[in-house]
């Protein structure tokens, strides 16, 4: 199917038209390669879709790379980098991109309808199970633990003046004490639960005594029975700690450094933040903290950096995934956590400059 458009150099039947198209790598959505004599080629559904609209658009076009390989951000004094700075001065009639849709972009380039919508989130290394001598302590709360000692001790002692009210003219002070250790001593077997029967024939026949025993017995029952269900659990299934779920975690761990990829959408939301969340990133370049890459180099960085160091990667949810299906089938195995946290979502576009005729047929597919 064709288009034809009535003004000077535009789409007609039968005429084919001659575009400059920017790319640079940034996988799964497109991939580069440049061979030895300069000619540039690109594989991946970027790549696809391009020979599509040159397919059905009637036009053919030739590839160029940005010198600096970044997407576009503007600088202070309002230059822009990038492909979106190669398309602003004339240096390219598309940009394939996908580029994220930002009000300050739109004013530099014309954007397509949406290619897709993708999300940012943080790659971390996976932690590993530690060995906790206190593990077993884990499935109670301390404010439990503490009521069970109160409890215990309140126990024992009851259970002391109960027996020795009884016997206490018959008695030695050395034997009083051995009543003592011998009330405590019959408690820690219930609360334990060895089913040691003298522990309960050790009991004053007093009404307050069985009284109070009863309590202890339903409380050590309820207890006991939750903290070995509970214990069970965790020694089921490995308990791995994770210390970044959010933004809020990553600029709280100092020792973690971050990377970004360079000139993007959020890079220069978080040069202009003024206040928030996104103030405190772009703070962590002056902290020494942060790494800003070329698109094509940060799988390696994953691979190497991020996987063995504690480095934070902030990308989209594709490249992430894509760093984890390359690393599942060359290892076998998954090394990397994704925090919970998703953040500064964005609208994917082609890009051309402003006033090309071929955008509103580019829109229309």
């Amino acid at each position: 199917m064709r288009y034809s458009y009535s003004r000077c150099n535009v789409l007609s039947v039968g005429h084919e038209t001659f575009l400059r198209v920017a790319v640079e790598e940034w996988e799964p959505h497109v991939k580069v390669r440049e061979a030895s004599d300069g000619t540039i080629t690109i594989s991946g559904p970027m790549a696809n879709l391009l020979n599509a609209l040159a397919d059905t658009l009637n036009f053919s076009y030739t590839l160029v790379r940005p010198p600096d390989g970044a997407w576009g951000a503007p600088d202070e004094l309002g230059n822009w980098n990038g492909m979106i700075g190669m398309v602003r001065r004339n240096e390219a009639d598309l940009a394939l991109g996908p580029f994220g849709m930002t009000e300050e972009r739109t004013k530099a380039a014309e954007f397509s309808y949406p290619i897709m919508i993708d999300y940012y989130k943080i790659l971390v290394k996976r932690a590993h199970a530690q060995l906790n001598p206190w593990g077993f302590l884990n499935p109670l709360q301390p404010l439990v633990w503490l009521g069970v000692w109160l409890t215990f001790c309140v126990a024992c002692i009851t259970l002391t003046l109960s027996r020795l009210a009884l016997e206490w003219e018959r008695l030695p002070i050395t034997s009083n004490i051995m009543v003592a250790l011998r009330c405590s001593w019959d408690q820690l077997a219930i609360l334990l639960q060895q089913n040691d029967s003298s522990a309960l024939q050790s009991i004053p026949d007093t009404l307050s005594a069985q009284a109070m025993i009863g309590l202890w017995l339903l409380t050590v029952m309820v207890i006991m029975r939750s903290y070995s269900s509970a214990l069970t659990s965790l020694l089921a299934v490995r308990h791995i700690p994770v210390k970044i779920n959010n933004l809020r975690d990553l600029i709280d761990e100092k020792e973690y450094g971050l990377i970004f990829e360079t000139s993007t959408a959020l890079t220069a939301y978080m040069k202009d933040s003024k206040k928030g969340i996104y103030l405190e990133l772009e703070e962590t370049k002056a902290q020494g903290r942060s790494q800003f890459l070329k698109a094509f180099e940060l799988l390696q960085a994953a691979r190497t950096l991020v996987k063995h160091e504690d480095y934070a990667l902030l990308v989209e949810i594709t490249t992430i995934k894509k760093i984890l299906s390359d690393d599942f089938s060359s290892t076998g195995s998954c090394d990397y956590y994704i925090a919970k946290e998703h953040f500064f979502p964005l609208i994917f576009c082609i890009i051309g400059r402003h006033g090309l005729h071929h955008m509103p047929f580019i829109n229309f597919m």
